[in-house]
């Protein structure tokens, strides 16, 4: 819509000789125009998109001098301000196309902008949103644990592969190590890696296994436990568990041991973590702390 800003009138009095009195003489500028804006649009983004993918933001600047004129994307995160994520140059039809990195969890919002020029005003496409997922490392979380006296950050090795992030405990399968993080509907997914450790080599005897159950739960109801993975002596296992909803995503893990067995094995959660709307999870609730559960910070 075009807008008219009207100049003020100047009044300039003048001394009259003539008559011995004063004569106003009033003159009036030219009411001043103020510029159209670049029309920019910018098309449709995916629903969600994973941290570490690259999206491509494309659409058009539309008004003189749009040919070939660099164009500014910016970014923010909920509750952030705008950014400059990308440059890119508009083609001769004054389309661009640019891609630009997700790498937050959350909600990530897009905008164009195309800055003036001599013939228009800025012009700034509505913005785009869309829900982003990251996986979190749980040693980076707040968490929950109950029934070891230890819990380790470590970065292991399991059959010759490094497991960065891995949980080690004394936990026996008469006296399991629970692990828990607070997802509060935020999550999706949640996996871990079952294994022995190339360091306890020298202490296998024969028939010793690794215990992984991973388990999801809301505040008022008992927990909904995946299947118990058992990993032998040799063998690396991958657990997952589909923890949409859930407030609480548990991870109970346990080293059994035999008579052969040659000293004090260490029970593994390698690698455990959550795919999660956000970039970290919620504290952890005193109310959530029942029996001998306890917060602790594992990295």
């Amino acid at each position: 819509m075009r807008t008219k800003m009207v100049a003020a009138l100047a009044v300039v009095v003048t001394l009259g000789l003539a008559g011995g009195g004063f004569t106003p003489a009033v003159s009036a500028e030219a009411p001043a125009r103020k510029a159209k804006p670049y029309v920019v649009t910018l098309k449709a983004l995916p629903a969600q998109a994973d941290a570490g993918q690259r999206l491509t933001l494309a659409g058009k600047v539309s008004g003189p001098e749009n040919a070939r004129k660099p164009v500014l994307v910016q970014r923010r995160y909920a509750g952030g301000a705008w950014v400059v994520a990308a440059r890119a140059t508009t083609t001769k039809r004054g389309t661009f196309s640019v891609k630009v990195p997700v790498v937050k969890g959350g909600t990530t919002s897009f905008r164009v902008l195309k800055p003036r020029s001599a013939k228009r005003a800025q012009g700034v496409s509505p913005a785009r949103s869309l829900t982003v997922y990251q996986w979190l490392d749980v040693v980076d979380q707040p968490a929950i644990v109950q029934g070891a006296v230890a819990v380790l950050d470590n970065d292991v090795t399991m059959n010759g592969k490094r497991y960065p992030g891995s949980v080690l405990a004394p936990g026996f399968s008469s006296d399991p190590v629970l692990l828990a993080v607070v997802t509060m509907g935020l999550c999706t997914t949640m996996e871990a890696y079952s294994g022995f450790l190339d360091a306890d080599k020298p202490l296998l005897g024969g028939g010793e296994t690794q215990k992984l159950m991973l388990s999801r739960t809301t505040v008022h109801q008992p927990p909904v436990p995946g299947p118990l993975l058992t990993t032998p002596v040799g063998q690396v296992q991958r657990a997952t568990l589909n923890v949409t909803g859930a407030q609480v995503a548990i991870m109970s893990f346990a080293v059994e041991s035999t008579e052969a067995t040659k000293g004090q094995l260490l029970s593994v959660l390698g690698s455990p973590r959550v795919r999660c709307r956000t970039d970290v999870l919620p504290s952890v609730p005193v109310a959530y702390l029942q029996g001998a559960a306890r917060p602790v910070t594992l990295r």
